[in-house]
């Protein structure tokens, strides 16, 4: 069997239909809220204990091969089952298997969450799955289990339908690559999908009025390579946001990467937050009343409080130093909201084309606070998660999506596999395998009989086909000088007549076939004589058989002429 060197590819987002915040770390639980349309939750305060996330193997229905492999036929029901592993478990709360949150994920699909799950699974193809756990603290598991479904498909791709043999004549048959063969198949090649390098949370985060809260949300990536770090800040292509706040200088923005590093992308005002690293653009601090996007500032006893306005994107680059914040680049806009309330901005210009605007302006791109060479020996796999934190108690806004962008030199190229054909079996009458794929038919009778050929790939996966063999007589079948019942006259044209002086077959059983072996009609010799009419029956080649009391038959050949 093909052993499989791969790279363990998915991309898996957490995100606010979790109905909790997650944590990553070890230094405990920032004091967080995550909100969904509009509804905010609380998260505790206590510290988070360490765990693990793997297979539960007893619930599986497919072994693991290689501790990640699941080898599956097309429509196979798949049953994954989960388990964690606590490691300080009491020490500040209780985690139990039945509190957990499992979160499972099959490349770009929307993710499931639950101790088991059931997938089927019906194109050839190569699917990466992970899984994740959150507990009841809303702590994230420390790792993602990540793993690989392998999926089979027919190799088939012909079979004679109808092929011909001589009665007491061994027929070969055979499944194989080449045309002449009976069957013909084909090894499946499944791969993997090209991973884009960018990855996107599209969930929506309510930014309320609040001071010094946090709100965060999350992505978590396994698309690298095991342990693959970001070695240089050009590697980084961006980090981008898609927004609209009321009120710049009421926030910071701080990205941090699975390994807790990180770089605040926007000041509230200078050493607040507190950072480690170099500022490279004190400017993306403060902002006052510039907005982002298309805010609506609505008062909190409207009823466009809570409504969205439109998102823009921001997006951050390095090297770049448009400031994000006071003297950043502004345009106003003109929107209506559903109070029929009109808000024209200024709004820091947007990093992509919008129509909101009042004034066509090129795309900017801004300038973190801090320098972004702050992420590099961040590891690529694992939690990247956004922070939002409202210093003061005015103004709202939303977060619609935020995402990273990766050089695509990183991405690992697609995983190929191909899926062997080990062996043909064979159904059918008078028949007998000569090999793997092959095998002889050995009919003694003039007929049309059914077979079927089922070829049985590596992971053990069956495919079928079916075909007819008709079998004809051979010369020496039909030879009228050997027969002990003599027909005549022959060729006939309306009746045709049959005797014998052999006693042994005067009772014989006849039996008329047309010339493809298909019995048409039969008769019983009384006293060694019979007649047979034939005006009912087309002009062509027919074949007599007759059977005696001992059950020795002969074949002749007949023709009907007019």
């Amino acid at each position: 069997m093909k052993k499989l060197f791969t790279l363990f590819l998915s991309i898996f987002l957490i995100n606010t239909l979790l109905a909790q915040t997650t944590h990553l770390g070890t230094a405990g639980k920032e004091n967080t809220t995550l909100a969904n349309s509009g509804n905010v939750a609380n998260v505790s305060d206590f510290p988070c204990q360490p765990f693990m996330v793997q297979l539960n193997e007893q619930l599986l229905s497919f072994p693991i091969e290689d501790s990640a492999y699941l080898k599956v036929c097309p429509s196979d029901i798949i049953t994954f089952g989960a388990e964690a592993i606590f490691f300080d478990n009491y020490n500040n709360y209780i985690q139990t298997q039945s509190n957990t949150k499992f979160i499972w994920k099959l490349d770009n699909t929307p993710p499931d969450t639950g101790t088991t799950i059931m997938k089927t699974l019906f194109q050839p193809q190569i699917l990466n799955y992970s899984l994740y756990g959150i507990d009841v603290n809303g702590c994230p598991s420390e790792n993602v289990f990540k793993g690989i479904i392998l999926v089979s498909g027919n190799p088939i791709i012909s079979v004679t339908p109808t092929i011909n043999a001589v009665a007491n004549t061994p027929f070969y048959v055979s499944a194989g690559v080449q045309n002449e063969a009976t069957l013909l198949f084909q090894p499946i090649e499944i791969q993997t999908a090209t991973f884009p390098s960018n990855f996107i949370n599209y969930d929506t985060v309510f930014l309320p009025d609040g001071n010094n809260i946090s709100y965060n949300n999350d992505i978590v990536i396994w698309s690298f390579q095991g342990n693959q770090l970001l070695e240089t800040i050009d590697q980084l292509k961006s980090i981008n946001l898609n927004m609209e706040h009321s009120y710049l200088g009421d926030l910071s923005i701080r990205i941090t990467c699975p390994n807790g590093q990180n770089a605040l992308l926007k000041s509230f005002s200078e050493g607040n937050p507190a950072m480690t690293g170099t500022v490279a653009n004190s400017c993306s601090s403060g902002g006052g009343g510039i907005n982002l996007g298309v805010a609506i500032d609505a008062g909190t006893g409207s009823e466009c409080y809570l409504t969205p306005g439109v998102g823009w994107d921001y997006h951050f680059k390095p090297g770049a130093t448009h400031c994000f914040g006071t003297g950043g680049p502004t345009t106003s806009y003109h929107y209506i909201d559903q109070c029929a309330t009109t808000w024209t901005g200024p709004s820091l210009i947007s990093s992509v084309p919008i129509t909101d605007s009042n004034i066509v302006t090129p795309p900017v791109f801004y300038g973190s606070y801090q320098d972004l060479s702050s992420l590099i020996g961040c590891p690529l796999n694992g939690n990247w998660r956004i922070t939002v934190t409202d210093h003061l108690t005015i103004d709202n806004g939303f977060i619609f999506n935020w995402g990273i962008e990766f050089d695509e030199s990183l991405i690992p190229d697609s995983m190929s596999y191909t899926i062997n054909v080990d062996s043909a079996t064979w159904t059918g009458q008078n028949i007998t395998p000569t090999g793997p794929f092959s095998a002889t038919i050995l009919n003694s009778n003039p007929e049309i009989s059914n077979y079927t050929v089922t070829l049985i790939d590596e992971f053990g996966c069956e495919y079928d086909a079916d075909f007819i063999v008709n079998t004809v007589l051979g010369v020496n079948d039909y030879d009228n000088s050997i027969s002990q019942i003599t027909f005549y006259p022959n060729p006939a044209t309306n009746l045709i007549n049959g005797s014998t002086s052999n006693t042994d077959w005067n009772n014989s059983t006849i039996e008329l076939f047309d010339s493809n072996g298909k019995l048409l009609k039969t008769f019983v010799m009384k006293d060694g004589s019979i007649q047979i009419d034939l005006s009912n029956f087309a002009v062509g080649q027919y074949y007599i058989k007759s059977t005696n009391k001992n059950n020795s038959s002969h074949t002749v050949k007949i023709v009907v002429i007019r």
